[in-house]
């Protein structure tokens, strides 16, 4: 895979309960961009990136990864390419130590102990939590725990990089050191935020996301200054 672009073809998914969370999402990200996904609560975005990771299938529709349809049998390629922080920190930190944590995935890509022990402590120098490595993720603060969470992601070296609300509940120092993180993240970046200025300070692009389908996908600056789309999304 060269490029490692995501396409989402007509996809629907709706949940065992029977609620519609994305109808007919059609869009193409090309390598090495930084997308915005805005939108209310409910609004789809987290849906949308756990389509993206592999960890839900479209009810209908296909979606691709450099130009490789996400099925069952190429999951190994998107554990490969996609890496995913979720909103709640406590989803990915559930080892003994944050070293132990950050260590999980490429652990499980078959990596050596050497470069394991690389991965580990480049990723967490990246998020300026070296030191807590050998904390329990019990004891750590919640901006801690979302540092650990994105070092957990980082040390698989994603090409695609999906973030859930990844400024929430960050003081004004984390949320700057994560700002400067995500800028110099040579890959694809997805980002699913209610952090307007955070967006418009990252992001070239938005999508607006509105029950499901997207209601915009233009220029970012030109979706936060569209007063009349705001509203209307439930921003």
């Amino acid at each position: 895979m060269s490029h490692h672009f995501l396409n989402f073809s007509q996809v629907s998914y709706s949940y065992p309960d029977g609620m519609s969370a994305v109808r007919q999402l059609s869009l193409h990200i090309t390598h090495g961009e930084r997308v915005a996904l805005l939108g209310a609560n409910g609004a789809g975005k987290t849906t949308l990136l756990l389509l993206a990771a592999g960890l839900l299938r479209p009810t209908s529709g296909s979606i691709s990864l450099g130009g490789v349809p996400i099925t069952q049998h190429t999951m190994h390629l998107v554990r490969q390419n996609v890496g995913i922080v979720f909103q709640n920190p406590d989803n990915q930190l559930f080892m003994p130590t944050v070293r132990d944590d950050v260590a999980f995935g490429p652990v499980n890509m078959g990596l050596s102990d050497e470069e394991v022990a690389r991965r580990v402590e480049c990723a967490l120098r990246r998020v300026a939590s070296l030191h807590l490595a050998d904390r329990s993720p019990d004891t750590l603060s919640a901006g801690q725990k979302h540092a650990v969470a994105i070092a957990t992601t980082l040390a698989t070296s994603p090409n695609i990089l999906l973030m859930d609300e990844p400024s929430a509940g960050l003081d004004p120092r984390a949320r700057r050191r994560l700002i400067e993180l995500v800028r110099c993240f040579d890959h694809t970046c997805i980002i699913a935020t209610h952090d307007m200025e955070m967006a418009r300070e990252l992001c070239p692009r938005a999508i607006v996301m509105c029950e499901g389908s997207a209601l915009c996908d233009a220029p970012t600056d030109a979706v936060l200054s569209d007063s009349a789309l705001l509203d209307r999304a439930g921003l």
